[in-house]
């Protein structure tokens, strides 16, 4: 029990932090500054979809390495961070996790990168149309609610 309150506030900790900087980038990005009074910056987005910090539970299955639970510490149309590797690069894994609302989300991924000791950012290779419409409501009703706190706070 102490354990697990442990690892909850530290994920709250990490968790607020990544808002926070989403948010900021989020601000950064649409009026290309950091703030009042800042340089203008440049972006280059690599990603193809817009991620946003989460904390959700999930469910992986993998041929190799079976049945794992864990979180998802970031959400996006294509895919999401995962704490905690147990598969290595490449694998196809199988995901089910729910979103806030409780609606559960399956999908299957590809591993595409591992990061030792922290966890692995899989691609959603399947999804149905139905649960892709879900995540991308989700992903950007956060974005904006994000944005508008720290516009906020910046004013």
């Amino acid at each position: 029990m102490i354990e697990e309150a442990s690892l909850i506030l530290a994920a709250s900790s990490f968790f607020c932090a990544l808002v926070k900087s989403l948010a900021e980038e989020d601000v950064a990005l649409h009026e290309g500054t950091y703030g009042k009074g800042s340089p203008e910056v440049v972006f280059t987005e690599r990603r193809r979809f817009r991620r946003v910090p989460v904390l959700r539970r999930v469910k992986y299955f993998s041929d190799k390495f079976g049945e794992t639970n864990s979180l998802i510490l970031d959400l996006s149309c294509g895919g999401a961070f995962i704490e905690s590797p147990v598969v290595p690069g490449a694998s196809q894994i199988e995901l089910e996790f729910n979103l806030i609302d409780g609606y559960a989300v399956r999908a299957y991924a590809v591993v595409r990168y591992v990061m030792m000791g922290t966890g692995m950012g899989v691609e959603f290779q399947s999804v149905s149309e139905e649960d892709s419409a879900r995540i991308s409501n989700f992903v950007e009703g956060f974005r904006a609610h994000a944005a508008a706190r720290v516009a906020d706070d910046l004013k």
